[in-house]
């Protein structure tokens, strides 16, 4: 037998070497080290290590410099762009009016609470506008009070912290509060006669236009102090004198009534609602309640008392006040001591005053315009353009401070709206009221109430009689406050005994 040694004989030189097909370990480290190597190490001949990077800053420098090319020609176009002829329009219909006949009460109701005559109302109100153009011209921080130097040498008539605490507010019984403390409010008003007598005496003014220089930091009258006067005229009722009390309360009546209606301010304009209603006229309701169907009223009721015109409604004059003050707001970046300034610089490329002005006249003059007209005639809501518009429109591109400016302004608009419109059918309640004294018993009252109601153009309005029919409500536009405004009705006095 062969074994397989022998049957195959192996020497060195037959020995075939069994080579793996995969390369022999790198020991060295050579290998690693080449594999972690960046990908831009090895680079094409006549390239250098920093190409990569600087091709990377190119292309980056090239993408924000196509961006601000199209950043500057939208920016461009926007600012060429004309304005619309709807923009057009708001603007012309909100320029200003002539200054209506009669006297204008701003100087009477800026020195209310001094002791100024007559006849130097207009002179010391002179000065006084004066000193405020000064201060606002002398620093963009300045705050000037109400009023100043003019008058230091006048008599203070404002009433001790004391004695404000104590006389009646807005929305509140001022006729129940004086009577529980007759003596009291008797001295009070005794204290403060003669500012009393210079609220009354604002009867004799025909309307308001604000004298004060165009700018958001100038003051307002202190309209806190014409309040006052419906603490007088509820105590004049509650110490006996009911005709007095009934005279105060219907002049009160008629001269907001007229001052609010005939105003240059959505601030006096919306204080004179709320005071011919939720003040005089909630007070002379009250004082009715108390007296007998047969008391007569004081001729001062008849003007008080006259049926609510269209015109009366309208919020039109106030709101062209309230757009000269915002237009002359928006010339702040082309003012003499403004222009050239860095500031006035980066306020242009964000603030075109022109187009802002134009952007605030679109949310304004829907209150100057024919369906405004008919909607207030017709007691119906008005339905105020209210165009949430992105920001990213054409006409921003150039104004995007105006475009924020204006959005944010345009949605309280269409509330002075309603509430004047509101006022209008309160007035018209209290006519009602007024109207069924002597009329039966409560359920004829509310009977001849509800006839009245339709002859108003408020009939659309719901009334609802509450407390057992000894008070009406009216449903209102404007709900911040509640739905129905309340006056209590005169109560049928018994019958006389057999």
């Amino acid at each position: 037998m062969i074994s397989g040694s022998d049957a195959f004989p192996l020497s060195s030189d037959s020995v075939v070497r069994m080579v793996p097909p995969w390369p022999a370990k790198d020991t060295s480290g050579a290998r690693k080290r080449h594999e972690r190597r960046p990908p831009f190490a090895t680079l094409p001949p006549g390239r250098s290590r920093g190409h990569g990077v600087r091709r990377l800053i190119r292309y980056t420098l090239l993408a924000v410099a196509v961006l601000l090319a199209v950043v500057l020609a939208l920016w461009t176009w926007s600012r060429l762009q004309p304005l619309s002829a709807a923009q057009r329009e708001a603007v012309a219909l909100l320029q200003p009016l002539p200054e209506p006949t009669g006297r204008n009460a701003f100087d009477a109701l800026w020195l209310l609470g001094r002791d100024v005559p007559v006849a130097r109302l207009r002179a010391v109100a002179d000065a006084d506008m004066a000193r405020i153009r000064a201060e606002l011209a002398d620093s963009p921080a300045a705050m000037p009070s109400v009023p100043g130097d003019a008058v230091a040498g006048e008599r203070d008539l404002r009433p001790s912290d004391a004695d404000r605490g104590m006389f009646c507010r807005l929305r509140e019984d001022c006729l129940q509060r004086v009577q529980a403390d007759a003596g009291g409010y008797a001295r009070l008003v005794g204290r403060n006669r003669a500012l009393l007598d210079r609220v009354a005496a604002l009867s004799g003014y025909d309307f308001y236009r604000g004298r004060q220089p165009p700018d958001i930091r100038a003051p307002m009258p202190d309209f806190t102090l014409v309040q006052f006067g419906l603490t007088d005229a509820a105590q004049a009722y509650a110490s006996g004198d009911i005709d007095g009390g009934l005279s105060r309360a219907c002049a009160g009546l008629d001269t907001w009534r007229r001052l609010g209606a005939r105003s240059d301010s959505l601030v006096v304009r919306m204080f004179g609602a709320g005071l011919s209603t939720d003040g005089y006229g909630a007070l002379l309701a009250r004082m009715l309640v108390q007296l007998p169907d047969d008391h007569p009223l004081p001729p001062a009721c008849n003007a008080a008392l006259a049926p609510v015109a269209g015109d009366e409604l309208s919020i039109c004059d106030a709101m062209r006040g309230e757009y000269a003050l915002v237009a002359a707001t928006s010339d702040t970046v082309s003012d003499p001591e403004v222009v050239g300034t860095a500031r006035a610089m980066l306020a242009r490329l964000v603030y075109d005053p022109e187009r802002s002005r134009a952007l605030m006249a679109e949310n304004m003059a829907p209150a100057c315009t024919d369906d405004a007209r008919a909607s207030l005639v017709a007691d119906r809501p008005l339905r105020w353009p209210q165009r949430v518009q992105s920001r990213w429109r054409l006409e921003c591109a150039a104004n995007l401070a105006g475009c924020i400016l204006a959005d944010i302004a345009s949605p309280a608009y269409v509330d002075y709206v309603s509430r004047v419109q509101d006022a209008g059918a309160r007035l018209e309640l209290l006519r009602g009221v007024v109207s069924v004294r002597g009329t039966g018993d409560l359920q004829a009252r509310e009977a001849a109430l509800r006839r009245f109601w339709t002859t108003t153009g408020n009939r659309g309005r719901e009334l609802r009689f509450v407390d057992e029919g000894r008070a009406v409500e009216v449903r209102e536009f404007y709900t911040a406050r509640g739905e129905w405004w309340q006056l209590p009705l005169p109560r049928p006095q018994p019958a006389p005994a057999d």
